[in-house]
């Protein structure tokens, strides 16, 4: 499976203005494993049918919409979700962080901000009257409010210094 994720880090990330690789320390980070735990996890890999027609040309939709209607005979079926699972990171994920872990994403935009080309990017999309949304960013610095409790939760797992907290 590393070959795999490492292959898809290689890639460009798919967001709207934040559309770069993830820079070579973070990456190596996300692919750290401890094989020690290999007999501790089991890996079934699943493949899923594309949905039919324009709803497959929605990045990730079939693997959703298939793991809905993923059930085990006799068993409970419940979902964690866990970028780039090595066996170290679902060992950190169950045994260590529970709720929530990192994906480095924050990490990956602060690192844009030190590009010249990406911040001029991003000063012209925020000037652009026709542009609606803001650039896709998940960076929150300060004090965030948040209407559901799990959003602050998985945020603490990202970037958080000193001076952020959460309310």
């Amino acid at each position: 499976m590393l070959k795999i994720w490492d292959k898809t880090l290689d890639e460009l990330s798919g967001n709207l203005t934040t559309n770069e690789h993830i820079p070579k320390k973070l990456k190596n980070i996300l692919l750290e494993d401890d094989l020690s735990l290999k007999d501790q996890v089991i890996f079934k890999e699943s493949k899923f049918k594309p949905l039919p027609g324009v709803l497959s040309q929605i990045k990730g939709l079939s693997i959703l919409s298939s793991l809905q209607n993923l059930k085990k005979k006799n068993c409970l079926t419940v979902f964690r979700a866990i970028r780039f699972p090595t066996y170290k990171r679902i060992y950190q994920m169950v045994y260590e962080q529970g709720y929530a872990v990192q994906n480095y994403e924050q990490e990956r935009i602060l690192e844009l901000y030190k590009s010249k080309k990406y911040t001029k990017k991003r000063r012209s999309i925020q000037k652009d009257k026709n542009f609606w949304v803001q650039p896709q960013e998940r960076v929150v610095c300060g004090l965030p409010v948040f209407n559901l409790k799990e959003f602050p939760v998985s945020l603490l797992r990202g970037h958080r210094d000193r001076t952020s907290q959460v309310g």
